[in-house]
């Protein structure tokens, strides 16, 4: 069955804010095992919601290759007052997936899996929905990757989708390569592992960079994303993370980050040393966006804070965003924003449960620890890891959600099902 995932448009929120040393105006911007779903899992998890074909918008397959819309999906249902759902045709993956493991028959228990190696595969939910954005920038990618590793990918565009469509279909080939066909996976050797990913992450932006100035579309050649990606397996996880999204572990119900959130703002160690970096580089952060603009300090394309620095700064003179005299002191072959990857590689423990790798459009609703006890709830009420995935989106939405949404789940199917009591029946 074809899976899928959604997209609800709902009208659009963007600011742009000046350096407090600028002239004032205004403009606009982007910001930066359980059981299997049923084909009617968007009816059953979003109420009204009305069901439309979405075709141009691709998730990816184990092969890379976009497929058909999901048919389940594509005929229109009851119309909804306020909000329009879209699917978006994606393989297998689009559903819970179990991910290179066994036949539910032949399935191991967790601590069996463990035992023999840890190279059964894990369960994967997820979901992609379009909040209070004009467009949806946003995707996801999941596949098996070798060593019994799945590969699972979310990428939240701005300025435009060309960048996330080109990460969603070329970064895992670069990582594969550079992680010499997913042996340095294995070897548990850090710093070749760091490297590893940031030479695929570096050489992926290169490639996006110049297609960005000689190829792309002309109203998508601004454009940018930020990615978290991850090789997962019940024994290991390795995560390479430039940007606001990030990566989640449950371990024994507790929340542990995987990554850490490259914004310019706030008093975090990350938001404090990726403010020290762009300062050492000579760009400046005001309103804790990068060059008063971009609310994240790492990123793939964006060529007016790489290769086309001076025609951003011209512009924004012209637009009275700042001064003359003001981009004159500014170093222009620093490094504002960067491509280089944080790198994390953990042996998972008995008691970890499952991964969230989500957009920030999920984390600025959802605290870490919150939405590992939500997602335990779920699983521990039905079972049931696409339904629990959908829920979680569905509730960030009901809690006001303004930016689009994406979320893979990777479960390793050690949260049990609560047990209900069924009365015998009696005859009398």
């Amino acid at each position: 069955m074809a899976g899928w995932a959604a997209v609800v448009s709902r009208g659009a929120l963007c600011s742009r804010l000046a350096p407090s040393d600028c002239h004032a105006s205004a403009g606009s911007s982007s910001n930066g095992g359980h059981q299997s779903c049923s084909s009617d899992g968007v009816g059953r998890n979003s109420g009204s919601l009305r069901h439309s074909s979405r075709s141009s918008l691709r998730i990816g397959s184990g092969t890379g290759a976009s497929a058909a819309s999901c048919s389940s999906c594509s005929s229109s249902s009851a119309a909804a007052p306020a909000l329009q759902i879209a699917t978006r045709g994606s393989s297998q993956w689009g559903q819970a997936a179990s991910v290179g493991a066994p036949p539910a028959a032949e399935a191991e228990t967790p601590d069996e899996t463990v035992a023999t190696g840890g190279r059964r595969g894990v369960h994967v939910g997820q979901m992609c929905v379009q909040g209070l954005r004009e467009d949806m920038e946003d995707d996801i990618i999941v596949q098996e990757a070798p060593f019994g590793f799945t590969y699972a990918g979310v990428f939240d565009g701005h300025a435009g989708f060309a960048t996330t469509e080109f990460l969603r279909n070329e970064l895992y080939k670069d990582c594969v390569d550079c992680l010499e066909g997913g042996t340095l996976l294995e070897e548990g050797d850090q710093d070749a592992l760091r490297e590893a990913f940031e030479q695929a992450f570096l050489q992926a932006d290169k490639r996006l960079l110049h297609w960005l100035e000689n190829s792309a579309p002309e109203k998508e050649k601004e454009s940018g994303s930020t990615a978290t990606v991850a090789f997962v397996r019940n024994d290991i996880a390795a995560i390479a993370h430039v940007g606001d999204s990030r990566a989640v572990l449950s371990r024994g119900g507790k929340a542990v980050d995987l990554s850490g959130d490259h914004r310019p703002f706030g008093n975090s160690k990350t938001a404090l040393a990726e403010i020290k970096r762009v300062k050492d580089q000579g760009g400046w952060v005001s309103h804790g966006r990068l060059c008063a603009t971009l609310s994240v300090s790492r990123a793939f394309g964006d060529v007016g804070f790489k290769t086309q620095k001076q025609r951003m700064l011209d512009e924004g003179v012209r637009d009275r965003r700042w001064t003359q005299a003001f981009t004159q002191k500014l170093n222009m072959d620093g490094v504002w924003l960067e491509a280089t990857p944080e790198v994390n590689r953990i042996e998972l423990q008995k008691e970890d449960e499952f991964i969230i790798i989500g957009s920030d459009g999920l984390w600025d609703t959802f605290k870490s620890n919150d939405a590992v006890q939500f997602i335990r709830k779920q699983l521990k009420e039905h079972g049931d890891l696409q339904r629990a995935t959908e829920a979680i989106v569905k509730a960030t939405l009901e809690r006001h959600g303004q930016d689009n949404i994406s979320c893979i789940i990777l479960d390793f199917g050690k949260v049990p099902k609560e047990e209900t009591s069924i009365l015998p029946f009696k005859f009398w």
